[in-house]
């Protein structure tokens, strides 16, 4: 009775051990798992997603001078109700193009390179849509999709999920300008934050599309 007794505690012990083990584990590498980058070769066309203009400019910028790809959409900011004030402090231009478009056209990218699409998109599916609307009758064989390191993954799943249709092969380039870093993440309180609010979207995302009508 004893010997069973001991043999089960241990068990007990040993489960819980391996337990805290695998949650010490999945807590140090979920922002591994969020970060992905596809080699990018060569694409016919980049896409800038909106979130972070400036680094995601630049990833597009060093692309473009490496020759790996050939043209680049820029998805415009939402407006920003802060703008307005600061247009008529002085401290801003209206008349202006937005960073991105200021950015490659210093690098030296053509201006018939770039486009900057026409409206901005409430998210990384409402993107990947427009995106799809705007290829639907020309899409290229390649595209990159330049975004933020946490949001690769699921930038990756949705726009491949959504662009399906259009038989274009998908990849996905985090800017190497994004200064988060995967290692002890949670030891950095805007690195949490970010890998806490990117497992929200990515799970809020998976819901969005298992319930939409986008075809796969």
């Amino acid at each position: 009775m004893a010997r069973t007794l001991h043999r089960k505690l241990a068990l007990i012990v040993v489960s819980a051990g391996l337990l805290g083990a695998g949650i010490v584990y999945a807590i140090s590498h979920a922002a591994d798992f969020l970060i992905v980058r596809d080699p990018v070769a060569h694409a016919e066309l980049a896409v800038v997603l909106s979130g972070d203009p400036i680094r995601r400019a630049l990833a597009a910028r060093d692309l473009y001078q490496q020759g790996r790809v050939d043209r680049i959409w820029v998805i415009p900011e939402p407006p920003d109700p802060a703008d307005a004030e600061l247009i008529r402090l002085g401290l801003l231009k209206p008349d202006l193009p937005p960073w991105p478009v200021r950015i490659l056209a210093a690098a030296g990218v053509p201006a018939d390179r770039v486009r900057l699409l026409a409206e901005p998109a409430d998210g990384t599916i409402m993107e990947a849509r427009q995106i799809r609307a705007a290829l639907s009758g020309h899409p290229p064989a390649t595209l990159a999709i330049i975004t933020a390191k946490t949001a690769s993954r699921r930038a990756r799943l949705i726009f491949r999920r959504i662009l399906h249709p259009l038989h274009v092969a998908v990849s996905v380039y985090p800017t190497p300008h994004d200064p988060f870093q995967p290692d002890r993440w949670w030891t950095r309180p805007k690195h949490a934050l970010s890998v806490v609010m990117e497992y929200l979207k990515l799970g809020s995302n998976l819901l969005t599309l298992s319930l939409s009508g986008d075809p796969t």
